[in-house]
């Protein structure tokens, strides 16, 4: 039975150059203002690299207003493992019922049972040249990157309770 006190809250992704995209997820946790964390179950097969997101998938997300990233974990429906994934964005802002960020492109995919890998590093560049991203956005992204390099893990254990080597 649904829990009728389910709080829900609009997420939106804005992007360079291309209209928001939005989704309706669950509030698990956090502070207006600090840090969420959300949860969705798409309804729709999705696919991050080469691994196919399954109707069903639950992803849990977590967002800090102080961080040029945030991570989501993807899990299937009956709990198994499929990754985890950050997006490095900037412009964070919490609400109670709406949480809004702005996207940089950069993202680190983590499968499970494989190694970090980065996407997308040649569409972030073409933006820069483009002028959809600023040269202080393509700092904060480069910044985020060097950091999730070597604490990638860290920041997995603290937002979900896991360890990873």
């Amino acid at each position: 039975m649904e829990n009728d006190a389910t709080r829900m809250i609009l997420e939106v992704k804005h992007r360079p150059g291309k209209p928001p995209l939005e989704w309706a997820c669950e509030w698990v946790d956090g502070e207006v203002g600090k840090w969420a964390r959300l949860r969705y179950v798409s309804d729709t097969e999705q696919k991050v690299q080469d691994t196919v997101l399954p109707v069903g998938t639950v992803t849990d997300g977590v967002y800090w207003v102080d961080r040029p990233f945030h991570v989501w974990k993807f899990s299937t429906g009956s709990g198994g493992h499929i990754g985890y994934r950050f997006d490095v964005c900037t412009n964070t802002f919490i609400w109670k019922e709406k949480l809004i960020w702005y996207d940089l492109e950069l993202d680190l995919w983590i499968p499970s049972g494989g190694v970090p890998q980065w996407q997308d590093e040649d569409d972030m560049r073409r933006l820069v040249r483009m002028e959809h991203l600023s040269q202080e956005e393509l700092d904060v992204a480069e910044q985020a990157k060097n950091y999730l390099d070597n604490h990638w893990a860290d920041v997995i254990e603290g937002a979900f309770g896991e360890v990873h080597s």
